[in-house]
């Protein structure tokens, strides 16, 4: 809201939107105050280019104040940035979602990094304000204002565990647009894409990632973006975390296949080729791979038999010997007790395909030595042919 012109229109707009909601003009611009200063750092980041951003966004904020003074709201800086700090990390990281080109999500990771100490994490109550009149430390007055901030990445680990909770709020509220719920999606990868440099992804993230995937990948509109999210998170992660997620992850994953099976592809190429690739492509040599990755794949007995994942199937059957028919059947119950009708039907082909390579003799040699799998497995498949019509019932 500058002077002249702007500052003139943005008082009419003002008035009549406080005459028709019946609100006084201070208390619109209260209630809204963190979405404005976003938008004035963002704007400044925008405007500067390189330049002087601390002086930008201190005299955007001061020029605020004086407009919000003029129309019965007055406060300093430090009371607006008390008002709703939760409020302006939500703004932000929607923001980061709706950045449509690379210099504009750069924005937003500035007005973060200057946010971030004056206004996201606020001081001891009492102390003053270090904004407007001067933001101070060395990372903020220099180049170091980027994606590699360690500030940064503090704080969005520090308070993931909200901002995935507000994520997916916002992709299941009957309140919010399609476009804005995948902003919500788009905003978790591009969380993840600013912590991927992190070397501690604690179990808090874990299972606050891996819940907010599952309900974006309940939504068909939103798979896509999820599975780009995923893979993210997966790059993010090191060998023993892979590892000992890597069952959840495919499980996650393997529901989309038929709909999006590039993205998919994608993922499971990130979680298994990739990590199992050798050194040196062109000497063919297998590099050794860590334990813990080779039992994780030895506990992968349920993966179906499609074209796109022959060299997902050829990396597995390299580095472990084919399964047991017991672990197999055990594997093919799971599935079928999975809350997925996708991932039910994939059991069912895969236990097909069980039964018909194991033949006749070996199940009922199986069945004289250990009841335990097939027993497992009936149950199973009673459930499943409890669901109405339609789902896998038929099949089963």
């Amino acid at each position: 809201a500058g002077g002249g012109g702007r500052g003139a229109a943005a008082a009419a707009t003002l008035a009549l939107l406080a005459e028709r909601l019946g609100r006084s003009p201070a208390e619109l611009l209260l209630d809204q105050m963190h979405a404005i200063l976003v938008h004035l750092f963002v704007s400044a980041a925008a405007e500067q280019g390189g330049g002087d951003l601390e002086a930008a966004a201190a005299a955007d904020v001061v020029g605020a104040i004086h407009f919000m003074a003029a129309h019965g709201a007055r406060a300093d800086f430090s009371d607006l940035a008390k008002l709703n700090p939760s409020g302006m990390m939500q703004e932000l990281i929607l923001r980061l979602g709706r950045a449509p080109t690379e210099a504009a999500r750069h924005h937003v990771v500035l007005a973060l990094n200057l946010l971030i100490p004056v206004a996201l994490t606020m001081p001891d109550e009492g102390a003053p304000s270090a904004f407007p009149s001067g933001i101070g430390g060395s990372a903020l007055g220099s180049g170091a204002i980027n994606e590699s901030n360690e500030k940064l990445r503090a704080y969005l680990r520090t308070n993931f565990p909200l901002i995935a909770s507000f994520l997916r709020a916002r992709a299941v509220s009957r309140g919010v647009y399609r476009r804005e719920r995948a902003t919500a999606v788009r905003a978790l990868r591009e969380v993840l894409c600013l912590m991927e440099r992190d070397a501690e992804l604690s179990s808090s993230w874990w299972s606050e990632v891996i819940a907010t995937l599952k309900t974006f990948l309940r939504q068909p509109s939103l798979q896509a973006e999820a599975l780009s999210a995923m893979r993210v998170f997966v790059d993010a992660l090191d060998t023993d975390q892979l590892a000992r997620g890597l069952p959840q992850l495919l499980l996650l994953a393997l529901p989309c296949l038929a709909s999006h099976t590039q993205a998919v592809v994608r993922c499971l190429d990130a979680m298994i080729v990739q990590r199992c690739a050798p050194l040196d492509a062109d000497a063919g040599a297998d590099r050794p791979i860590p334990d813990v990755l080779v039992r994780a794949l030895g506990e992968i007995h349920f993966l179906p038999e499609h074209p796109a994942l022959a060299p997902v199937h050829e990396v597995i059957a390299r580095h472990v010997s084919p399964p047991e028919l017991a672990a197999q059947l055990r594997s093919c119950a799971r599935g079928l007790a999975h809350e997925s009708g996708a991932v039910q039907r994939m059991a069912l082909e895969q236990l097909r395909r069980a039964v018909r390579r194991a033949g006749r003799g070996a199940l009922l040699a199986l069945m004289g030595s250990d009841a335990e799998p097939t027993g497992e497995l009936v149950r199973a498949l009673l459930r499943c042919c409890q669901h109405p019509s339609g789902g896998p019932a038929g099949a089963a």
